[in-house]
């Protein structure tokens, strides 16, 4: 039996027929259709009821026109056992009623969600083309040009993607949080120009204050651990640092030239007075100047190898001298054997 609605000042009115149902006062039916509403409408629920397969069945479509289906809210693939199948999805339609696709598809068995995938392995799963071009996320907005009135490198605003952390007494708190955080580049309170900074933050989950900053990756690719003042360094490290290796590339002239025949090799005499008058070696920073700048790894290296190798040459000067003065001292011997031959050669007078 076939049902008529009216629309009421009460609401929905459902009287028997004979005949296909259409709304008080509407003079035409939709062709094909047991139901017609023309204008607004209010009801507790709608059902409706289809066999779903594999494929998918449009349950209530949605027309741009007579005709003209658009979008479909139906379900996706076949009901089995554990609650499988039989999942919310929305399908797409071209101009010509064309079918396109399943945009979206949520599972019935645990509300994964399906970005064009009907399988999604995830609580989010996007359906990605590796080799196209579209970004699988936005965030923000056109035209949102936050807080311009901030000092020059100030943060004019962001975004932040957290992640949550639990204790016993506060399990309400963000234990990480990633956020892109623009910066005035430009001038004091006229940020015409912002650059984005990547921050990383944690937490150690004893109160929810304990997130604090520990990361950040700057604008101009420069990297702070532990410190946001870089000070113009790619990678500035707030603390120490453990590595199993550590290559350090350098593009000054190694110190090979040396053991250069025309090298000029400082005398000992004018090291000794420049370490008399300066207390450390020469081209060697005082620890005054490493406690307020610092030392660069690899110059060091390349100035401590120099002074290897000047002392190395030191050396070999020394041994030279050395074997110099055990020849010396070997022919002394020998003349010296020869006396004490000849000595006992002579007969005392007295004799």
């Amino acid at each position: 039996m076939k049902i008529s609605l009216f629309c009421t000042a009460l609401g929905f009115l459902i009287i028997p027929a004979a005949v296909n149902a259409q709304i008080l006062n509407q003079t035409s039916k939709q062709p094909n259709a047991n139901f017609n509403i023309s204008g607004n409408g209010i009801a507790q629920m709608f059902r409706a009821e289809k066999s779903t397969d594999e494929s998918g069945a449009v349950h209530f479509g949605i027309y741009s026109g007579p005709d003209q289906l658009r979008w479909g809210l139906g379900m996706l693939n076949t009901e089995a056992a554990g609650n499988q199948g039989g999942n919310f999805t929305i399908f797409g339609y071209g101009n010509s009623n064309e079918y396109l696709g399943a945009y979206l598809s949520i599972l019935r068995r645990d509300g994964r969600i399906g970005l064009g995938w009907g399988n999604p392995q995830a609580k989010l799963h996007m359906n990605l083309d590796a080799n196209g071009n579209m970004p699988a996320m936005r965030i923000g907005r056109p035209g949102d040009a936050g807080n311009i009135n901030v000092p020059q490198y100030a943060a004019t605003g962001g975004y932040d993607i957290d992640f949550y952390t639990w204790r016993d007494m506060t399990p309400d708190q963000i234990g990480a949080r990633i956020r892109a955080e623009r910066i005035n580049i430009y001038a004091n309170n006229n940020a015409q120009v912002q650059g984005m900074d990547l921050v990383f933050s944690t937490s150690d989950g004893w109160v929810s204050t304990s997130i604090k900053e520990k990361m950040r990756i700057r604008y101009n690719g420069e990297v702070g651990i532990g410190t946001t003042d870089t000070k113009g360094y790619k990678l500035a490290v707030a603390g120490s640092m453990i590595a199993e290796r550590v290559k350090v590339k350098q593009y000054v002239n190694w110190p090979d030239f040396v053991f250069h025949q025309d090298y000029q090799l400082p005398s000992l005499a004018t090291v000794e007075n420049y370490i008399k008058e300066n207390q450390h070696l020469p081209e060697i920073p005082s620890a005054a100047d490493v406690a307020k700048n610092g030392i660069d790894v690899g110059e060091m290296n390349e100035k401590l190898l120099k002074k290897i190798e000047e002392l190395t040459l030191y050396l070999i000067d020394l041994k030279h001298s050395n074997d110099a003065l055990k020849q010396d001292n070997e022919q002394l011997k020998h003349q010296m054997e020869q006396v004490k031959v000849q000595l006992s050669g002579l007969k005392s007078p007295q004799q």
